[in-house]
């Protein structure tokens, strides 16, 4: 299941991959994308890519099959932390302690949005 977010206020997309394996969607991206490197294993990623014509794409891969025992919702946040930081980095926003708020922002629509899309994949 592919779909896409876009975060609020910055107007970023991010596009969500659901999938029962990660070699079948790297297999996909590798189609349309330079993603050399990108491994075909794990249970999630989150990449930051960059085509041809210098455009960036973001991307979050949650390889979990229907039958995986693990907390869905841990592997959510987890990946939604990693890509909050590329996203922050791509749009200017220096996040140290006293100026963390605009990665809370982004972080919440991430876990929120996503976990939507991982409700609809397992139709809870």
């Amino acid at each position: 299941m592919q779909k896409s977010i876009v975060i609020p206020l910055y107007d970023v997309e991010v596009i969500v991959y659901f999938s029962k394996g990660m070699a079948e969607v790297v297999q996909d991206l590798e189609v349309i994308y330079d993603i050399t490197g990108v491994g075909k294993n794990g249970g999630a990623k989150a990449l930051k890519i960059t085509n041809g014509n210098g455009q960036n794409k973001f991307i979050l891969i949650y390889a979990v099959g229907k039958l995986q025992h693990w907390d869905v919702n841990d592997i959510i946040a987890h990946e939604a932390l990693h890509m909050s930081w590329m996203l922050c980095d791509y749009l200017g926003i220096k996040i140290d302690a006293m100026n963390h708020e605009p990665q809370a922002y982004i972080l919440e629509n991430i876990v929120k949005q996503v976990t939507k899309i991982k409700d609809e994949y397992f139709k809870v």
